[in-house]
């Protein structure tokens, strides 16, 4: 982690771990954003394949519980899992922006998703577009870095 972001701790991080080590972590101070992020996982999947779990922590206190699958409902996080975090943190209803990852083994952040998205050209001119694309079009064929949503494969959907 770079130095200001050790000083700088989020409120709320989910924790992957692998035969109790932690690998990643994702960090934000909105917990139902990062939930957003995982949700599908759990409830395409169900729980993450052993010898993999993850963690909510609570940074402020240290207070952390095991997220299974039983606090999804379809496309909704359980109000179980609502009550659960209202009980730790009263003022959990708050906004955050992207959530930061890292891959805590090698000491580095990580992107969400290394592939663009339509966010990346809402201000551009129809030539800054053009070019965007044409570059997101040359690394197709390029080895690209581990993203988050490679991590969540690799934790769900490899056997």
């Amino acid at each position: 982690m770079g130095f200001f972001d050790k000083l700088i701790r989020y409120k709320w991080s989910i924790n992957f771990f692998h035969n109790g080590e932690l690998y990643y972590e994702m960090q934000n101070d909105s917990i139902m954003r990062m939930l957003g992020y995982v949700m599908n996982s759990f409830v395409e999947h169900g729980n993450p394949n052993p010898p993999w779990s993850i963690y909510i922590n609570y940074n402020r206190d240290n207070t952390s519980f095991t997220l299974t699958s039983k606090y999804f409902n379809g496309d909704s996080v359980a109000p179980s899992l609502i009550d659960k975090i209202k009980s730790i943190d009263s003022n959990w209803r708050v906004t955050g922006s992207e959530p930061k990852f890292w891959d805590i083994k090698n000491n580095k952040r990580l992107k969400i998703s290394s592939s663009g998205s339509i966010q990346d050209t809402i201000n551009m001119s129809t030539e800054e577009r053009v070019l965007y694309l044409e570059k997101q079009l040359e690394g197709l064929n390029r080895p690209r870095e581990k993203d988050f949503f490679d991590v969540l494969h690799e934790i769900f959907e490899n056997k």
